[in-house]
């Protein structure tokens, strides 16, 4: 089984939502309008489409909505359990390991931060990480 690593902004519509998801062990993402996004039979210019009707309906091309679908296909087709997330938060940063499949809370669709993963701390790589950060 290979393990994979991301790079996971929790900053959602730029609310920092690090503290909740420390404190409940959950990886956030934003873009909480573009609703069913979970549906596993979507293709990508499904999915993007999706995303581009909730968030940028008003732009004459794809960019931004191919940028922001990017990030939602990673978080929720790409992660899996077992890969580490890196979750840069100020001058430091968190790592925590994928450990559960992406869910859609509903309750926290005006928050923007509906599309969620368990998470759980990763001391043994994020001391690894730190030792290779400060070799370089």
């Amino acid at each position: 089984m290979s393990q994979s690593g991301f790079v996971l902004r929790i900053a959602p519509g730029g609310a920092d939502k690090v503290p909740e998801a420390l404190r409940l062990g959950e990886l956030i993402i934003g873009w909480a309008e573009a609703g069913g996004l979970l549906d596993s039979n979507l293709r990508w210019e499904s999915f993007r489409e999706i995303v581009r009707r909730a968030y940028y309906a008003d732009q004459s091309d794809l960019r931004r909505a191919g940028g922001a679908a990017g990030h939602l296909w990673r978080f929720i087709r790409e992660m899996t359990p077992g890969d580490l997330i890196v979750v840069p938060y100020e001058a430091d940063f968190f790592v925590a390991g994928v450990s559960g499949p992406a869910t859609f809370d509903r309750t926290k669709v005006n928050d923007d931060s509906a599309y969620r993963r368990a998470g759980e701390p990763n001391i043994g790589s994020s001391l690894v990480l730190c030792m290779l950060l400060s070799d370089s």
